[in-house]
């Protein structure tokens, strides 16, 4: 008989993510009353960057997994709906 008091094999999640984001813009607002004649550029930008790294572990007993009545994966169980 199985022991489904202990732990089973621990299950590990390790996420490495990295987020890029760059704006940058523009505008010469004198040109617009000047005609073109002169002009005063106004620009900005901006570069970031952020990473972020996480790990979880998820250890659950042979047991509690076989009597969580919230993971019940029968027949009848609609797993498309839930989407």
């Amino acid at each position: 008989m199985i022991d489904t008091s202990r732990p089973a094999s621990p299950m590990i999640f390790s996420f490495d993510m990295t987020e890029e984001n760059g704006a940058s813009g523009a505008a010469d607002p004198v040109k617009l009353f000047t005609n073109g004649a002169a002009g005063v550029g106004l620009s900005a930008s901006s570069d970031l960057k952020r990473e972020n790294l996480r790990h979880f572990v998820v250890s659950e007993t042979a047991e509690d997994l076989l009597e969580n009545q919230q993971l019940d994966c029968g027949p009848q169980y609609d797993y498309k709906s839930s989407n």
